[in-house]
């Protein structure tokens, strides 16, 4: 025996509806799948502050005791750029005290794959003793990027040429 429905039931979806969960459902992936890859980047290029502490400790105590910046990697007591790697980060390169990180070509990820992320020195201004800061990326300063020892303000000074050419959106918000 059918079973009999009220007036104005249905028993099941119409076309329609189930078109109109298709396209919700399309319109929130269309959104979330960006993002998410955005965000699995930007923690591709976190991994890349991690694998430069060594280095920076190195420049820092090579500054510390010569008052300058170590010319390479050698000069800084660290092993040969291609040595210095992650599973992200296919090399560390010191050139006159600024850190250049090199993404691996092995990400799934490919659009980091070869870009570099600079770590420039920043030095309190007639105070060698002072412990030196890096500026990551572009960083905050609002200058040329490409231009050498430039003058943050009355107190800091940053050193070298920034190399930095990963996508400002995926950079940590302290090295945009």
């Amino acid at each position: 025996m059918r079973r009999q429905l009220p007036l104005g039931a249905s028993n099941g979806f119409t076309l329609l509806e189930l078109m109109a969960v298709a396209v919700i459902v399309s319109i929130i992936a269309a959104t979330a799948i960006p993002a998410y890859l955005d965000y699995t980047l930007r923690a591709e290029v976190l991994d890349s502050i991690n694998v430069s502490a060594t280095a920076k400790k190195k420049v820092n105590d090579y500054y510390q005791y010569t008052g300058r910046f170590p010319a390479n990697n050698q000069a800084a007591g660290l092993p040969v750029p291609e040595k210095i790697r992650s599973a992200r980060v296919s090399r560390v390169e010191i050139k006159n005290g600024v850190i250049h990180v090199t993404f691996s070509d092995t990400l799934e990820q490919r659009q980091l794959a070869g870009k570099v992320v600079s770590f420039r020195p920043v030095v309190v201004k007639n105070s060698p003793s002072s412990p030196l800061h890096f500026k990551c990326g572009y960083g905050d300063y609002e200058g040329d990027s490409d231009s050498y020892n430039q003058k943050m303000d009355d107190v800091f000074v940053i050193f070298g040429k920034n190399s930095t050419n990963v996508n400002k959106r995926l950079l940590p918000a302290s090295c945009r």
